[in-house]
């Protein structure tokens, strides 16, 4: 039976014995390292040396705050979170367990145990990202940390592969070393269809061995000394979200080709909240669209015209006020529903007439606006004349009308930043244009003073 020292040297998180002034006595536990640190090296140093310097007062404040308590409270109420700086230098997250020893002298030592959060079972970073809305590639990158280890018999990297998009498949790495295994992860699905989370169900995780790895990931494995690789399905009522592709040096004698059940719970948990807060964007997202796109013709509504406008970089853009010649007829002798359809056509042939730069709104009703970026007027011209052949072309829709024109009126922003206002003046002025258009006959293009 081993003693309580040698059980001590075991434990994975670190435990150390803290003078009040924040010198440590004694250290026992980090098995395997405690993030590059050999446990007996934090023996007579300050703690302080391994927190970053700007945690230095909230750290401070922690203890400051409990030394006056008495003996039947020496504790902190709760567990708090630092950051602890490795052996090369990176900020690893752990949750601090200190509880308080008053001394002969009456001042205070504190026995303060260290736990990485790669050590627990609930994966709380990124939920606490999320709900504090942190941008979405920084809480992919703590989803990818979540399961990150590294000591002396193991090292443990997770590469979150968003899947919610088919067509813009990203890999996701939490550290800038593994950059190239997840940029070559990406590859090999975008180059070699390789999917091998495709059949899992969600939260299922499967060995990656043999030929299940590509030739170049199986390389580039072994450049790193990884033996170790599998991967989790994130999915949602069945529908396939992400997946985490888990890689890592492991023991000689280690089952590669099984998945220990410790293992595949904790990545199972790390699958549950990720599926909870890609179910979040994927809401937010759908209310997003909701409000910024016109639900008949898809395209941007006014609200999503005002942001878009306002997003831009580029401060010359021109600006085409589109107004359909005699809608009101086609909607009188053919009725609403081919009206709508009608809309709906006019609405394609401006997309595809236009670069995929450009941002096209319908305004309301049966006007349309079209902003175009690094553009001088002579050019938005030739795109506005190309905008009113799309249109005049023939349509087939049946029991509908033969043709319908449009009449465009365009204008050149002032430069500078666009708000809200000065987007609505731009608007404005064009659609003056476009009244112009209207009065010297219809179906043809006007363009405002400033542009003539």
């Amino acid at each position: 039976m081993k003693n309580a020292l040698e059980v001590l040297s075991m434990l994975r998180p670190l435990v150390l014995t803290v003078s009040g002034f924040g010198q440590v006595r004694e250290a026992a536990g980090g098995f395997g390292g405690f993030f590059g640190h050999d446990t007996a090296s934090f023996v007579g140093r300050s703690v302080f040396e391994f927190v970053p310097p700007e945690t230095h007062d909230e750290l401070a404040t922690y203890f400051i705050e409990s030394s006056g308590e008495s003996a039947q409270t020496a504790s902190l109420p709760v567990p708090f979170r630092v950051d602890i700086l490795g052996a090369d230098g990176r900020h690893h997250p752990v949750d601090v367990v200190a509880s308080g020893v008053p001394t002969d002298e009456g001042a205070w030592d504190w026995v303060v145990v260290l736990m990485p959060l790669a050590l627990q079972t609930a994966h709380t970073r990124s939920l606490d990202a999320e709900m504090a809305g942190e941008p979405r590639a920084r809480i992919k990158q703590l989803l990818a940390d979540e399961v990150t280890v590294d000591n002396e018999h193991y090292t443990t990297r997770a590469f979150f592969v968003d899947l919610a998009d088919a067509t813009s498949v990203g890999v996701t790495a939490a550290r800038r070393d593994d950059l190239p295994m997840a940029e070559l992860i990406r590859a090999c699905h975008m180059e070699e269809d390789w999917a091998p989370w495709g059949e899992l169900a969600g939260g299922d995780t499967d060995p990656l061995v043999g030929d299940r790895l590509p030739t170049r990931i199986a390389v580039a494995m072994a450049r790193y000394g990884w033996r170790r690789a599998s991967v989790t399905a994130v999915r949602s009522n069945g529908e396939l979200l992400a997946a985490f592709v888990v890689m890592g040096r492991v023991p000689a004698d280690y089952p590669v080709g099984v998945v220990m059940a410790n293992v595949a719970a904790l990545l199972r948990r790390l699958a549950d909240a990720t599926e909870l807060i890609m179910t979040r964007w994927s809401e937010r997202d759908r209310l997003t669209i909701a409000a910024t796109r016109d639900s008949l013709t898809g395209l941007s509504n006014r609200a999503g015209l005002f942001a878009a406008i306002e997003d831009r970089a580029d401060p010359d853009i021109c600006l085409l006020y589109i107004d359909v010649d005699e809608f009101k007829s086609v909607n009188d002798r053919y009725g609403h529903r081919i009206g709508d359809l009608v809309l709906a056509e006019i609405s394609r042939r401006l997309e595809r007439s236009c670069r995929p730069d450009s941002i096209v709104a319908r305004f309301g009703g049966d006007e349309f606006v079209v902003v175009l970026s690094d553009v001088d007027p002579a050019e938005a011209s030739v795109i506005g004349e190309r905008l009113m052949a799309a249109v005049a072309a023939p349509l087939e829709i049946p029991g509908g009308p033969e043709q319908v024109t449009i009449s465009v009126g365009m204008a050149p922003s002032i430069g500078g930043p666009h708000d809200e206002q000065t987007s609505i003046d731009l608007i404005d002025v064009a659609d003056g244009a476009m009244l112009h258009a209207k009065r010297e006959g219809r179906a043809r293009l006007v363009a405002d003073s400033l542009t003539s």
